[in-house]
């Protein structure tokens, strides 16, 4: 008699798992002579598994019949393509299944991945934060997409680490950008950009930032003419409280109210000069520009006319 190894036919992979899948196959002949040792299907991520090149091989129950069988392939990596054969033994060798035969397993839930976080026209409280979608995740649909930024390292939504979020509205891969307003001045924020499915919520990079720019500031400088004649104050700073001079420095965009005040009944306010010489009282606000600002203020005598007293 001629030695014939067994043949195996019609492959099959069911229940495919992000990690397993049940693989058979059909015995059809049982060869020459005709009882077989083992029966089974190997499995690998190369081509042509088997039992002698390193593929996982799982014996199915032995049975002397030209029927299909199955095994339970376990621990496979998700998103995977994965080569399988059945086999079957007798005393001549081992018989395989068609080469090139395959099955991938299915993709492991996963939240979106989001990347390339950016921070443009950066204003004293305001900036454009952005970032771009780069994977919908699994399962590939986003619900929401935005920016979250505080100052505190990784914020996040529903006040994560402190942070506020900005929600975008779109729910497409690519990159997105959002205004955000009402930040401090000369501060330093951290910021990511997100992205939710119904899996979680993936985030860009942590430890990114950008800093708000410094309010411009200037100098306010008062000089009192004469110096006997009386001074200037201020009823919102402190600082301004002038004979025969005196400065301060303020924000940009700032507004400072300032007030002749005559030294006795003597003397009377007469005008101001400078950045309030169109002002033709007593009292001037004066509003803070980028650039330094001189006030001058001239105090007369007070000419009395005697049929006062």
């Amino acid at each position: 008699d001629i030695a014939i190894k067994p043949t195996i036919s019609s492959p099959t992979a069911t229940s495919i798992t992000t990690g397993g899948a049940t693989l058979g196959a059909t015995v059809t002949s049982l060869g020459n002579p005709a009882s077989i040792t083992a029966r089974g299907v190997c499995y690998s991520t190369t081509i042509d598994p088997s039992l002698v090149n390193g593929a996982t091989c799982v014996p199915a129950t032995l049975a002397q019949t030209l029927t299909p069988y199955t095994i339970s392939a376990t621990g496979l990596s998700s998103n995977t393509t994965y080569y399988y054969r059945g086999y079957a033994t007798n005393s001549t060798g081992t018989g395989y299944s068609a080469s090139g035969v395959t099955f991938t397993t299915l993709a492991a839930n996963a939240p979106p991945t989001v990347a390339f976080p950016t921070a443009t026209s950066i204003t004293t409280s305001g900036a454009t934060l952005g970032a771009t979608v780069t994977s919908l995740g699994n399962p590939a649909s986003i619900t929401t997409r935005g920016i979250c930024y505080g100052t505190t390292n990784n914020p996040g939504l529903g006040g994560l680490n402190g942070g506020t979020c900005i929600v975008d509205g779109g729910t497409s891969i690519g990159a997105f950008s959002q205004l955000v307003s009402g930040l401090s001045p000369n501060t330093t924020y951290y910021y990511r950009g997100y992205a939710t499915n119904s899996t979680g919520t993936g985030y860009s990079a942590s430890d990114v930032t950008f800093t708000t720019s410094v309010v411009p500031q200037s100098v306010l400088s008062i000089i009192v003419t004469p110096s006997e004649g009386g001074k200037v104050i201020s009823i919102t700073d402190s600082q301004i409280n002038c004979n025969p001079t005196c400065s301060g420095i303020y924000d940009s965009g700032s507004s400072v109210t300032i007030q002749a005040v005559p030294k006795s009944i003597y003397w009377r306010f007469s005008s101001w000069g400078g950045a309030c010489a169109s002002v033709q009282i007593g009292l001037c606000v004066v509003s803070v520009s980028g650039s330094n600002q001189t006030v001058t203020v001239l105090f007369v005598p007070r000419l009395f006319n005697f049929n006062e007293f």
